[in-house]
């Protein structure tokens, strides 16, 4: 419930209303496609990819994050 809230006010107020630029760091990738205009996915330090859901779905051919997340750092890792 209160996360509901959050992100509520993220999306409603924060963005829409004020226009405000949110960064926001989580290991819930739900999370990050429900609030996120752009994402970052960043491994051991290092940052792996960078663009929207849709341009990097496009770029490693996945369709949901969590196996677009795992292409992205297994292709990086060599395994």
């Amino acid at each position: 419930m209160a996360t509901a809230a959050l992100h509520r006010l993220i999306r409603a107020t924060l963005v829409a209303k004020l226009g405000c630029t949110i960064v926001i760091a989580t290991h819930s990738l739900a999370e990050a496609e429900a609030l996120c205009d752009r994402l970052a996915i960043l491994h051991q330090g290092r940052l792996l990819a960078y663009g929207t859901v849709l341009e990097l779905r496009r770029g490693a051919g996945a369709q949901a994050l969590p196996a677009l997340f795992e292409q992205i750092v297994t292709r990086e890792d060599g395994v």
